[in-house]
């Protein structure tokens, strides 16, 4: 009987009238359908943004590698980004902007070192440019390959860490739903609502 009244008070908050659901009914109602909406939406908003990043990885896609430099441009109504440009005239444009702050400040400082650079491009070479490791012509690693590794899979994996931030921030909602829900399935049981 409790289950019925809960899912009958759950059916009532979602689509029921003002009436039934009782002061503050468009808040109340407003909040639950909202909150369904985003639970509903992440995974997809997951996925699109996941998309940039999807394709085979090295050894099924060809692996680039070459010596240049890294440049941070800024340009007008563009965001940031960086270039990699090899010393045979080519041009990568990197995938992740952010991927990249950790070696910013070297590169800065340095700008004329030649820096050895290997990677590859995503979306099975349609999309942009994924750095596998980053060091200097004489060895010093500025990014490690497992770094670049793991910031590759969690960009990628749509129900991992990102979704699971997602979904707990909603969780508050989530309480104050159930809260709303019970109050209403209450309601039913004393026979206030038909």
């Amino acid at each position: 009987m409790w289950a019925s009244n809960l899912y009958r008070a759950f059916s009532i908050l979602l689509v029921g009238s003002p009436v039934e659901i009782g002061s503050g009914y468009r808040w109340k109602s407003g909040l639950l359908r909202l909150v369904i909406v985003l639970s509903a939406c992440f995974p997809y908003v997951n996925a699109l943004y996941a998309g940039a990043y999807k394709g085979d990885l090295p050894p099924l896609t060809p692996l680039i590698s070459g010596n240049g430099h890294i440049e941070f441009r800024r340009e007008y109504k563009r965001p940031d980004y960086a270039v990699f440009l090899d010393e045979d005239g080519k041009s990568y444009v990197f995938q992740d902007y952010s991927s990249l702050h950790a070696i910013r400040d070297f590169v800065t400082e340095h700008p004329d070192q030649r820096l050895h650079v290997k990677g590859f491009i995503l979306k099975n070479g349609e999309g942009f440019f994924w750095p596998t490791s980053i060091s200097t012509i004489d060895g010093q690693i500025l990014l490690a390959p497992d770094e670049l590794s793991r910031e590759l899979e969690n960009h990628r994996d749509i129900w991992g860490g990102l979704l699971a931030i997602q979904q707990i921030s909603l969780l508050p909602l989530w309480i104050i739903s159930f809260f709303n829900v019970v109050k209403i399935a209450r309601r039913l049981k004393k026979g206030e609502i038909q």
